[in-house]
């Protein structure tokens, strides 16, 4: 900001003998001083300057040009007259001063300007070393009304210019003197005047220079530093030429197109609409060009603006006033301008950069071929023209570029038949005959393209072109709009196995059936069932019923359920001749009982909301909570009000029977007694009071951890009538006591029976820390065995064997063996009280996996596995008074985890609020957690913007998982990749295939290498699976089993994968998206049409990203050390713990250790794409793997162009380096297939992939 400038002013007389001026005096200096001043504002630019500024370095020829075409200022008249002056003029001084300094003899140029002078001073010094010349200008710019006031004037600012140190003011007349002192106030007002200054004006400006050189090469230096920063280093995309020239055909084929047919939705993807201009007849397939948005355009762009600053980025004049024709936004005129124009006649800035490197080997004289092609192509004409005339002309160039030039010429034959190709076209468009219209674009076309001299880097013009593009594009298929339709539940055949059993001739037993079973735990009330079914109803000759199960067990599995077995058994025993066994699971309608999962149900219940075909329903495990069951629930009840005869069974073990009750009206309650052994409950009080001698206290560390609670505080909270060394003792406990869960075992040792003993744990990490607490405690006596989900079969079979003699078996479990498992020989229980359990955190958008206290019910559970066979004990783990302050069940899954799908399947069966359906449940979820689930359907296109569910939700409604993943399967179907993405979806929507032994996870990470063949968790899955079924089918079932133990493979998982694919596919086969004809194989899904990209790992993994975006991290790499080697240097490896990973929320992310990459150390991408987040100790991402950059551009969210930098921007964080013509290619393609996607969601059946759109866009995915 320039100082503030003082007052000018004006003496008369003699030094020192001034007077005060009359009023009207001041009046007419002032309104001369305001006249000045404005004449000087106009002359420089700057409004705080009076007129005794000067310019250091002197002024530009455009500062003259500003002054002579500003208002016409008063010349200046000084009342001081040189000519009465006695002493030195400042003209002399200043000779002088150059003289003693070795300065040459100034330059004095007074200039006429406006009625008066102007005077510019240039000084000169010869460099004594190099002779060289330096110069230093400037220049009063004030008009003076005589040549020697300007010159003397001038000469007094130069000289207090370069000896301001000096007080010379006082050798100079008193007008100018007053100015000296003026400009000297100002120096001082001058922020710049504290730093040190040289009155040498040639070193002054060598300082100067050499500042902005420092700062020139300090800017270069940190943007260099940006540049190798990997913080700052972006991933570049580059197409090759030849795929880029077919990319832009397609476009404009496609543009055309879609003009001429009216498809109003695909213009308006790429953003044709809205641009006012030539009417589309008149295009030529060259209009629209809206591309990608703009960071910078708007449609208020002045027009004079936009052509001004293009032309300065070094575009033509006239390409960029066509693009005007068609475009209004300065970004919408680079789309157009980076599509339409040869890449030759874009300015360097906007052309593609060769990213790759190729090699060629040739000999001399195909080298000089190659030469010569490339000299005619460099005259504009064709590659396969001038190769062919080249040929015929001997490989004389000039014969060859004569020849070339010869047949530009076209006759007026040539020019008749193109005007009547247009007007016929016209008609056949239904446009009439426009012959105003057709001339114009014959105009066009010949000032476009001469006919005699082919401009240079223009192609030649073929007169043909415009009648093969209009038949090649009238020849593409009509696009329909069509419907798919799933098959009723009970006639389509996809349900699980299934019993058919004849029930006419049961015997009637009056009763009602719409009840609730309440059981007592460990009674092993699956027998009771049939004989309630059946004595309990007057059934009807042909009734159905269906038993249901959570989706926790496959239908498969359920099969074989100890209930059906024991209603199959019974029902053999009574009624012989009426039980029958289907041969094909497909003879449903004569079907009357059906054991399915609850999500078959549901399904059902989308196909026929009424499900007339089914007059009995029990639903099995209802104190769980699942998401399913809920849902079922809540669909029960509203189909209960319409349907009178409808009867539902609700059973559980440990059911709150009064809230289900109310919840369905009132409806009765049974409860069927049962015998169960006592089990004797002992609680952590008892624990220290009974076991007190042998239990030592615990460590001063813990119970300083534990404050501020005191004994007193837990005698008030946790116990009641226990000693003050007892209190101590609880006040110290923190966490999980595992020397005090020794001791128990050493106890139970001791003084109990022979019956095993089941301990109860959270997590993996602990059940391997009390084992080796035991082992240490109580070694020699003890079998100390894991029982979690992620152990083998033949490890789980151990825990059902007997310990050798002599010894105890010890089985430390997670809550698996609460209701999953039963060992029989158990009559100890030690409950820790802990559990870990899965919450939903919606404003972080990830799972928690939380350590928490468990439900009364869950601990009443547990209590009961001690009493199956004989009396037992249950060692509780926390007081009495915990125990009372526990939750009474846990808490639904429809409050711990995502509900996207919830929202989405609620959407699908026709209820538009959500919000309100839900506030029917049982328990209704927060707000937010509704909220964000909707805001992400939205992102992921299957919600609109109001809120209706779209044809792609419809979609992902009807599969049987999570929404994500039902994507990931629907985008395998659409980019032929089907058999690997439907294997990843079933492996991560069921179980882990692979299993990690706690004392073996380096031996199972080793065995999981060996099937990576990228940075792919997703891949190393399917490469993986395949392996093993290729043994199952080629070895057998023995050999497959040998196969899953040496490769740490789960056979179960696998055998429940391979079932699952089959049903995915089998939804694909409903919806359309997969040929009807039945699947066989089972190594193979899908016939071969439906896997063209299954073998590559690009598309594959862009179907992933499709189906799992947003979850995308980016890798950011260490800043690269190096060694020095003989020959230079080699980057040294980076360490896997300094990679980092971020998201495009605030924070920082962590591989699970489980993943493949875990310790992967380089990353030739940088975009990832995960399949889901969970925190527990850090924020981790599981199931992770590397996606080409092309991916990860054309499947994320609308792509932001900045032309003039060569950035592409996604989602407002992932940028990606790119030329403007990259980016608007890019842009363009991803728009055309999303237009033809859009089609496809609408008709399954509508074959996309036979378009060169689609064609084009694998293509440029497989490119990296």
């Amino acid at each position: 900001m320039p100082p503030k400038r003082k007052k000018h002013i004006q003496r008369t007389g003699n030094a020192g003998n001034s007077k005060k001026g009359s009023k009207e005096e001041v009046m007419a200096r002032l309104a001369q001083k305001k006249a000045q001043q404005e004449a000087s504002k106009a002359a420089t630019g700057d409004g705080g300057d009076d007129g005794g500024g000067f310019a250091i370095w002197g002024s530009s020829p455009a500062d003259d040009k500003a002054s002579s075409s500003s208002s016409k200022p008063k010349p200046i008249a000084l009342r001081s007259d040189l000519s009465n002056w006695t002493g030195k003029r400042p003209q002399t001084l200043l000779y002088e001063l150059c003289r003693q300094r070795k300065y040459s003899k100034p330059s004095f140029r007074p200039i006429p300007r406006d009625g008066g002078f102007i005077c510019k001073i240039n000084l000169f010094k010869t460099d004594p070393k190099s002779g060289e010349q330096e110069n230093f200008y400037t220049c009063d710019k004030r008009v003076y009304s005589t040549k020697e006031e300007a010159v003397n004037m001038n000469a007094v600012a130069c000289l207090h210019r370069i000896n301001f140190d000096k007080p010379m003011h006082r050798v100079l007349p008193p007008g100018y003197r007053d100015y000296w002192l003026k400009l000297e106030d100002e120096r001082k007002a001058d922020p710049r005047s504290k730093a040190p200054r040289s009155v040498d004006p040639f070193k002054f400006k060598k300082e100067v220079e050499q500042r902005r050189e420092k700062r020139e090469v300090d800017k270069r230096r940190r943007e260099r530093t940006r540049e190798l920063d990997p913080k700052f280093s972006y991933p570049s995309i580059s197409i090759a030429e030849d795929l880029r020239h077919r990319i832009e055909a397609a476009i404009k084929k496609v543009m055309v197109y879609s003009e001429q047919h009216g498809l109003a939705e695909m213009t308006a993807k790429l953003e044709l609409a809205g641009n006012e201009g030539p009417s589309s007849s008149s295009s030529g397939g060259r209009g629209g060009g809206g591309g990608g948005k703009g960071r910078d355009g708007s449609r208020g762009d002045d027009q004079k603006k936009i052509v001004a600053d293009l032309q300065k980025q070094g575009f033509l004049r006239a390409n960029i006033e066509e693009a005007l024709l068609y475009c209004k936004s300065r970004s919408a005129v680079l789309d157009w301008l980076c599509l339409h124009l040869p890449e030759r006649d874009l300015p360097e800035q906007y052309r593609p950069v060769i990213m790759d490197v190729r090699t060629h080997t040739r000999d001399t004289a195909a080298l000089a071929h190659e030469y010569r092609i490339r000299r005619l192509v460099d005259y504009g004409f064709k590659r396969e023209h001038s190769e062919a005339l080249l040929l015929e002309s001997g490989e004389r160039v000039f014969d060859a570029l004569a020849r070339l030039l010869a047949n530009l010429h076209i006759t007026a034959d040539a020019h008749a038949h193109a005007h009547t190709k247009q007007r016929t076209r016209g008609t056949r468009d239904g446009k009439g005959d426009d012959t105003g219209d057709v001339e114009k674009r014959e105009r066009f076309v010949r000032e476009e393209y001469p006919f005699v001299v082919a401009p240079p880097d223009k192609r030649t013009f073929d007169p043909e072109l415009e009648e093969q593009l209009h038949d090649e594009i009238s020849s593409m298929q009509a696009i329909f709009e069509g419907q798919c339709h799933v098959e009723s539940a009970e006639h389509n055949g996809t349900f699980a196995h299934t019993v058919r059993i004849d029930l006419k001739n049961i015997p009637e037993v009056p009763g009602k059936v719409s009840v609730h079973f309440f059981v007592p735990v460990g009674c092993h009330y699956p027998a009771h069932r049939p004989l309630i079914v059946v004595t309990s109803d007057k059934l009807p000759a042909h009734v159905a019923l269906t038993m249901t199960k959570d989706a926790n067990i496959h239908a498969k599995d359920f099969v074989g359920d100890v209930m059906m077995n024991d209603i199959a058994s019974w029902l053999e025993l009574h009624a012989p001749d009426y039980v029958e066994n289907p041969p094909r699971l497909a003879d449903l309608p004569t079907t009357r009982l059906l054991f399915c999962t609850t999500g078959v149900l549901l399904r059902q219940l989308q196909s026929d909301p009424a499900i007339h075909s089914i007059s009995h329903i029990f639903v099995d495990e209802v104190h769980e909570r699942s998401l399913d069951s809920d849902v079922l629930l809540a669909r029960l009840r509203d189909v209960l009000r319409r349907r009178k005869d409808l009867k539902v069974v609700l059973m559980s073990a440990t059911l709150d029977a009064a809230k289900f009750s109310n919840y369905f009206g009132g409806a009765p309650v049974i409860q069927i007694p049962g015998f169960t052994h006592p089990v004797k409950e002992v609680y952590l009080e008892d624990i220290y009071a009974t076991v007190r001698p042998r239990i030592s206290l615990p460590s001063a560390e813990k119970a300083k951890r534990s404050m501020p609670w005191t004994a007193r505080s837990v005698a008030g909270e946790d116990a009641c009538g226990v000693d003050d060394e007892t209190l101590t003792r609880l006040a110290a406990v923190d966490g999980i006591d595992y020397q005090l869960i020794a001791d128990i075992v050493q106890y139970i040792l001791q003084h109990g029976d022979d019956g095993a003993i089941l301990i109860f744990m959270p997590g993996m990490g602990e059940i391997t820390r009390a084992i080796k607490t035991i082992n240490s405690k109580c070694g020699g006596r003890v079998t100390a065995m894991p029982l979690h989900s992620s152990l083998t079969a033949q490890e789980q079979a151990r825990i059902f064997s007997k310990a050798p003699s002599g010894m105890r078996k010890v089985i430390v479990s997670t809550n698996i063996a609460e209701t999953s498992i039963t060992v029989d020989d158990v009559t100890h229980v030690i409950d820790s009280g802990k559990m870990k359990e899965n919450r939903y955190d919606a404003g972080a958008g990830m799972e928690l996996l939380v350590e928490t206290w468990v439900s009364r019910a869950s601990a009443q559970q547990r209590r009961g596995r001690a009493g199956r066979v004989k009396p037992g004990t249950c060692y509780r783990c926390f007081s009495r008074r915990r125990f009372a302050k526990m939750a009474d069940q846990q808490a639904p899954e429809v409050l711990r985890v995502p509900l996207e799908h919830l929202c989405l399947h609620i959407k699908s069966i026709g209820y538009a609020d959500v919000t309100k359906f839900l506030s029917g449940f049982l328990d209704s979820p927060d707000a937010s957690t509704v909220d964000q689930a909707l805001s992400l359907l939205h992102d992921i296109g299957a919600l609109d913007a109001h809120g209706h569910i779209t044809a792609l939700g419809h979609h992902l409604a009807q599969f049987p998982l999570g929404t994500r993943l039902a994507k990931l399967i629907l985008f395998g179907a659409i980019l032929k990749c089907v058999d690997p993405v439907v294997t990843i979806a079933a492996c991560i929507g069921y179980k882990p295939i692979f299993v990690s032994p706690m004392d073996r996870r380096d031996e199972a990470n080793a065995a999981k290498e060996r099937f990576k063949t990228c940075a792919s968790d997703h891949i190393t899955i399917v490469n993986a699976f395949n392996a093993a079924v290729e043994v199952l089918q080629t070895e057998g079932r023995r050999g497959f089993m040998a196969f899953c133990s040496d490769n740490f493979l789960s056979h179960k998982t696998i055998m429940e994968v391979i079932d699952l694919r089959v049903q995915y596919y089998s939804v694909l086969q409903e919806l359309g998206f997969a040929p009807s004809e039945r699947q066989h194989k089972k190594d193979k899904i899908g016939p071969p049409g439906m896997n063209v990209h299954s073998g590559d790992e690009d598309v594959v993994m862009a179907a992933v990203f499709a189906g799992l975006y947003p979850n995308v991290v980016r890798a950011v790499l260490p800043t690269g050390t190096y060694t020095k080697v003989e020959g230079g240097t080699v980057r040294k490896d980076d360490e896997a713990k300094a990679i980092r990973l971020f998201p495009k929320e605030t924070g920082r992310l962590f591989f699970h250790p489980s993943s493949i990459l875990f310790h992967h150390t380089k990353f030739p991408r940088q975009y990832l794409v995960y399949t889901d987040k969970v925190k527990t100790s850090k924020v981790f991402i599981r199931d992770v793997s590397l996606v080409s950059t092309c991916a990860a551009l054309l499947f994320s969210s609308d792509i932001e162009i900045d032309h003039d930098n060569g950035l592409l921007l996604v989602d407002d964080w992932m940028k990606f380096r790119a030329s403007a013509r990259v980016g608007v290619l890019a842009s363009k393609l991803k728009a055309a297939f999303e237009a033809l996607l859009a089609i496809k969601l609408e008709d399954p059946h509508e074959e996309i992939e036979k378009s060169e759109i689609f064609d084009l866009f694998c293509r440029l995915i497989k490119s990296g």
